[in-house]
């Protein structure tokens, strides 16, 4: 994969790994690192295994107790789009446990401008339902990772 990234920029996130590994060996290998971010690339791209396969980060995707991802994280604004990439990742040492996992597909909804009744089969009359538009605040769903210091004694 990356053949529509620049290779400056796979480049770049390549270096990112190479500098974050000697910084960890000037102030101390085991100390925790979270390296959360948009990175624009899923988890079958090149950069993203050179992060991960240097062994100094792994993705809590991969090593959480629980995962909730129904989707990826990239939506371009609809809510009804699906994917299983995931360019929004959080990176962590193995100094640290992943809980859980999560990509966060809430919705908010608003009533349609029309304010009709929706046309709904086998309803009963006296139930009143109305049109809703589903919403969401950003092209990428969120992220939310539940993690914990792992236990060195």
């Amino acid at each position: 994969g990356g053949d529509l990234l620049p290779p400056m920029y796979v480049n770049s996130i390549i270096l990112l790994n190479n500098e974050l590994k000697q910084k960890m060996k000037e102030i101390g290998e085991n100390l925790p690192a979270i390296l959360p971010g948009d990175f624009n690339v899923d988890q079958t791209h090149r950069s993203y295994l050179a992060l991960t396969e240097s062994g100094t980060l792994r993705d809590a995707f991969e090593v959480a107790d629980l995962r909730y991802a129904t989707n990826g994280t990239f939506n371009g604004f609809d809510s009804d789009n699906y994917t299983e990439s995931r360019i929004d990742h959080v990176f962590v040492t193995p100094t640290f446990h992943i809980l859980k996992y999560g990509v966060l597909t809430d919705s908010y909804r608003r009533m349609k401008k029309d304010d009709q009744k929706a046309s709904v089969k086998d309803c009963p009359e006296e139930i009143s339902i109305r049109s809703y538009e589903s919403r969401i605040p950003s092209d990428h769903f969120p992220v939310m990772v539940k993690l914990e210091a792992c236990d060195k004694n």
